[in-house]
């Protein structure tokens, strides 16, 4: 991935895991890249399959 980034111009690469994930964060310590310190974030997530409706306000 790094590589290919390079090649095509990419100035940075990121990748993301939950906190808890200890095994993930263990692999991408160990990569052979420079990198800063891993940050915490905000992330949102849409679904974008089916149409997810919201349901009316109820009028109680």
């Amino acid at each position: 991935m790094f590589k290919i980034g390079r090649a095509h111009g990419c100035e940075e690469a990121w990748v993301g895991t939950e906190p808890d994930n200890l095994p993930a964060r263990a692999l991408y310590e160990t990569r052979n890249e420079p990198h800063g310190k891993a940050e915490d974030f905000v992330m949102y997530v849409y679904g974008l399959s089916k149409l997810v409706e919201t349901p009316p306000p109820s009028s109680s």
